[in-house]
């Protein structure tokens, strides 16, 4: 029988439902990241350069664009001023 023993089970969730309640899922899940990203702003990271030395990516998986080309594979400290899907920052030494 394929697909898992829930295909077996009576009372189904409806389409809507789960369709809504996966909205609600994705819509937490976009306030908690948004949140988090709100939470870096002004901090200093821990930091590898690299795509050209434009872009980190913090010890916290976050990618973010830097004004100044720096070496690739290079560690630095990035100091985060802005907190959008595509954070930029600020090379500290």
């Amino acid at each position: 029988m394929p697909g898992t023993e829930a295909i077996g089970l009576a009372g189904k969730v409806g389409g809507k439902s789960v369709w809504e309640r996966a909205r609600a899922i994705v819509a937490t899940g976009s306030e908690l990241a948004a949140r988090f990203r709100l939470s870096q702003l002004g901090f200093v990271r821990p930091a590898l350069m690299f795509d050209g030395g434009r872009v980190v990516v913090t010890v916290n998986y976050r990618k973010v664009r830097i004004p100044v080309s720096q070496p690739e594979n290079q560690r630095g400290c990035v100091w985060m001023i802005s907190a959008g899907e595509s954070p930029s920052g600020e090379f500290v030494t």
